[in-house]
């Protein structure tokens, strides 16, 4: 809605300002915008950050300003704010969800690395490289039963055996 735009404008703005390198009389640091916004539009903007942190495209830029919510709002003032308890009771279940989910994309990426560590440190041919991978992920001991080499047709490969 109104929020995402207001602070999708406010990152673009900032954006091909600095891109430009112009000088601004205005400063465009998002946590300077959090400060000002008044009682209504602060507890808007947690409700928005709310509904972004229930799933994994919105949740990082959720976050991202609820970090500058939290370090640039007195605790006295998020006290008073309506929607502040839902919003934290939320963010502990989804704080959650979000963490397994980040755990199992780096356990997937250490297998990814330990993939092509194992590919590179065994001189696999480039031609055999993805059946070399596919036999690790599958835990397949078979060695592929014929191995390329290069030049040559696969005839003169199949009559040399």
């Amino acid at each position: 809605g109104l929020m995402k735009t207001v602070l999708e404008d406010h990152a673009w703005k900032s954006l091909t300002l600095a891109m430009e390198g112009e000088e601004t009389d205005k400063d465009l640091d998002i946590g300077t915008w959090v400060e000002g916004l008044e009682e209504d539009d602060l507890e808007a903007l947690v409700d928005v950050c709310g509904r972004w942190q229930t799933t994994a495209r919105n949740c990082d830029l959720a976050h991202s300003v609820m970090n500058e919510v939290f370090k640039r709002i007195p605790a006295s003032r998020l006290y008073r704010m309506e929607g502040i308890a839902s919003f934290l009771d939320s963010f502990v279940a989804y704080g959650a969800k979000h963490l397994r989910r980040l755990e199992a994309h780096t356990s997937r990426a250490f297998l990814c690395d330990g993939i092509l560590a194992s590919v590179g440190s065994t001189n696999v041919l480039p031609e055999l490289s993805e059946r070399r991978m596919i036999d690790i992920i599958t835990d397949d001991p078979r060695e592929p039963s014929t191995k390329r080499q290069r030049g040559g047709s696969g005839a003169e490969k199949v009559a040399a055996s």
